[in-house]
């Protein structure tokens, strides 16, 4: 699974604050907009402290009461779209957010929420786009750079998520996560030898980076060297016993084996739901490929969230197989 690393862009937390802090401040901030009611800041300071202590309807009033005042107010539109995404309005939180933008197009932190937004919504393609005006803001955050080629990725565009990769890791050699998303384009691109470089540097890293070991089992696997696809998806179970995608392609190069008569027969092979973990995979998930549900579960999933247990991708399509 591609690490996703989200950034904290907004309302940041300080390590020491109580709520009864946050309970004082509003209580402060109250008194400040009962003194000059027209005080836009004092309504937006005290819309944060009800947003801390996570209460939305007054955090919402609060921020409209500022903009009121002062419709320019960016930081009351960039905070009014946080607590309307909290609320689950994603569509007025982006407009909130995009208002916010256009007021002050350097607003780093209403930029960042509005790719966050697009992020969880799967929009692809314009999330890529704000992660990109991110990284122009930030030029130095090499994780902008990283996000910016993911969704270039997503987006089919390999190379230009190659370039991105390779902008990101010049900027921190340690980057694993650059390395191994890196290794999975090269992989796309049947560069193999390079693919398995980049998985050895992540490796060389983190040891037990599972990714970086799957994409080499894959790779592995692709190349048509079986003892060594094998090998690499044995030492992933041995580190995360339950990963389906190690277990499932273990279970398909194991059960192929049995076929041609190189290994024996045996019982107890046969992988199981990773939602349940005690019913049969049947079920192939589209487009990303994973193998990893019953199909009581796959009903489920598809009523519920609609999305890959393994990656978080939308499911597109189920398409029913039988180990057997």
């Amino acid at each position: 699974m591609i690490s996703n690393t989200r950034l904290t862009t907004s309302l940041s937390k300080p390590s020491n604050s109580t709520q009864e802090d946050y309970e004082l401040a509003l209580k402060k901030y109250q008194e400040a907009v009962e003194l000059n009611p027209k005080n836009a800041n004092a309504h937006h300071n005290k819309g944060t402290m009800h947003l801390r202590l996570k209460q939305y309807k007054e955090a919402l009033q609060s921020f409209e009461n500022a903009i009121d005042i002062n419709h320019r107010h960016y930081n009351a539109h960039n905070n009014k779209g946080v607590t309307l995404k909290k609320m689950g309005h994603y569509e007025d939180a982006l407009l909130e957010f995009e208002k916010a933008i256009e007021i002050n197009p350097k607003l780093l932190a209403a930029v960042l929420n509005k790719a966050h937004l697009l992020e969880d919504s799967d929009k692809y393609e314009e999330a890529a786009l704000a992660f990109d005006q991110a990284s122009q803001l930030k030029p130095d955050d090499w994780n902008l750079v990283y996000k910016k080629g993911y969704y270039l990725y997503k987006r089919g565009q390999d190379e230009e998520a190659l370039i991105a990769m390779d902008k990101a890791i010049a900027m921190n050699l340690n980057y694993t996560a650059a390395h191994s998303f890196r290794a999975r384009i090269l992989q796309n691109f049947k560069k193999y030898r390079e693919a398995l470089d980049e998985c050895e540097i992540c490796l060389l890293l983190n040891p037990e980076e599972t990714e970086s070991l799957l994409i080499k089992g894959d790779i592995f696997r692709e190349m048509g060297k079986v003892q060594e696809a094998l090998k690499t998806y044995d030492s992933i179970i041995k580190l995360e016993p339950k990963n389906s995608h190690a277990v499932c392609n273990r279970h398909f190069l194991r059960r192929d084996l049995k076929k041609q008569g190189v290994i024996p027969r045996e019982e107890g092979d046969e992988p199981s739901c990773v939602v349940c973990y005690e019913e049969e995979i049947t079920q192939f998930i589209l487009p990303c490929s994973h193998f990893a549900l019953c199909e009581g579960c796959a009903k489920t999933i598809m009523k519920d969230t609609a999305k890959c247990p393994i990656c978080r991708g939308k499911i597109a399509a189920l398409q029913t197989t039988y180990c057997d």
